[in-house]
């Protein structure tokens, strides 16, 4: 009987904690060869580091983008004399807090 690597044994040791490298240092010990083991984990992380990145850099974009309207319209708000909290605190707050997030799952 043959035994075949599949995706979602690779995904429930993931998932349980295990590192990329510890899951092919297990497959490895279980008699798989190296270069295969290798090459479909290496599959593995590239679809899972994409699917972080579909999630990560949206997030970027958009804590970018409130931290520089935040800030912008902080100016002309402050020249004006009129309470600048909720650019201040609500949009330059909320665009770093997604920022970080967004950095969070990209280098995760």
């Amino acid at each position: 009987m043959e035994q075949k690597l599949t995706k979602e044994e690779v995904h429930l040791l993931h998932k349980k904690g295990k590192s990329f490298q510890q899951i092919a240092d297990y497959f490895i010990a279980s008699g798989f060869s190296e270069e295969t083991v290798k090459s479909f984990i290496n599959d593995i992380k590239k679809q899972y580091y994409q699917q972080q990145s579909m999630i990560g850099l949206p997030l970027l974009a958009i804590g970018i983008l409130l931290c520089v309207v935040g800030f912008f319209i902080n100016l002309i708000i402050g020249d004006c004399g009129l309470p600048f909290y909720l650019c201040l605190y609500g949009m330059a707050g909320t665009g770093s807090i997604l920022l970080f997030v967004g950095l969070f799952l990209l280098l995760k």
